[in-house]
């Protein structure tokens, strides 16, 4: 995963998963040998964290789009230079070849370099992160045990891709503004915890909805962002290939758990992500079961 090299972390407070400013790394140190020896599952969560980044990094954009947010394109293309080392073959990393996973390990540092970079996770983190951290809060507040984030990001990496294409194939959508349902018996233990956060999850994703109603603002948003796009067939292929988790039955839990997760993550952000632009755009939770049959089962 890529946090080791990034100065964000975030660790849970009071059972949600909250981003905190810490200090950056000095050094990265790793024995290749041991890399490419280690187990699979571990290899292949790294792909599913740093393969977020080709869906993420429409999140940004969208951000600097609709809130002015900082962008930049030299901080997103921070890894591009070594990524086809493992994504050009990705059966590479299931064979356990050293450039592959050196490669791997070279993008995760760079990507958590990107993050530090930025001051925020914004270059590596999007929709497809807040469903992995929904699992896992509601997996703590359960007291049962959850998945590596890796796996469960390159899960949530083919949902969030599939979620922006239906949205993006609307041409005139009608933009929702009212709250996302807050699903207190879900959320369990920790409901109070999550109830601030999705407070201020609702008055932006109620300002995010005004300005994509105003003027072109919706078509100017599609016309920069789908170019971006990755097709979820091929992330799907890629995750599969490299031996990762790419099926909701990979992550050991049940289509109903990642369902809730899908539509209740945005609750614990403020920030207005692709599952935000779901809920906006009504593709959630209206297609929300049709996505996991097409691509995740």
């Amino acid at each position: 995963m890529n946090g080791y090299a990034a100065a964000n972390v975030a660790p849970a407070v009071d059972g949600v998963k909250t981003l905190v400013r810490a200090r950056a790394h000095r050094i990265v140190a790793a024995d290749p040998a041991v890399l490419a020896a280690a187990p699979a599952e571990l290899t292949s969560a790294g792909l599913g964290d740093v393969i977020a980044k080709t869906v993420s990094t429409l999140d940004w954009k969208m951000n600097e789009l609709l809130f002015d947010e900082p962008y930049s394109a030299a901080i997103a293309g921070i890894v591009d230079h070594v990524q086809d080392r493992f994504l050009r073959d990705p059966q590479r990393l299931a064979g356990r070849d050293p450039d592959a996973i050196s490669g791997l390990f070279e993008a995760l540092v760079y990507s958590g370099c990107a993050m530090t970079l930025q001051g925020s996770s914004l270059p590596a983190s999007g929709g497809e992160h807040l469903i992995s951290h929904a699992l896992d809060m509601r997996a703590s507040a359960e007291g049962i045990a959850h998945d590596l984030h890796g796996r469960q990001v390159g899960v949530g990496t083919i949902f969030a891709a599939a979620l922006l294409g239906a949205a993006f194939e609307i041409e005139a959508p009608r933009f929702r503004s009212e709250p996302l349902p807050f699903d207190r018996d879900g959320w369990g233990s920790i409901a109070d915890s999550v109830l601030p956060h999705y407070q201020k999850q609702s008055v932006r994703f109620a300002e995010a909805s005004r300005r994509l109603a105003a003027g072109d603002t919706w078509q100017r948003l599609r016309a920069s962002l789908s170019p971006m796009l990755p097709d979820p067939r091929w992330l799907k292929s890629v995750l599969s290939q490299a031996g990762a988790a790419h099926r909701v039955a990979d992550l050991g839990i049940d289509r109903e758990r990642f369902r809730w997760a899908l539509l209740n993550s945005a609750q614990m952000r403020e920030r207005f992500t692709s599952i935000d632009l779901g809920w906006a755009t009504g593709v959630l939770p209206d297609q929300a079961d049709s996505i996991i049959d097409r691509f995740l089962s």
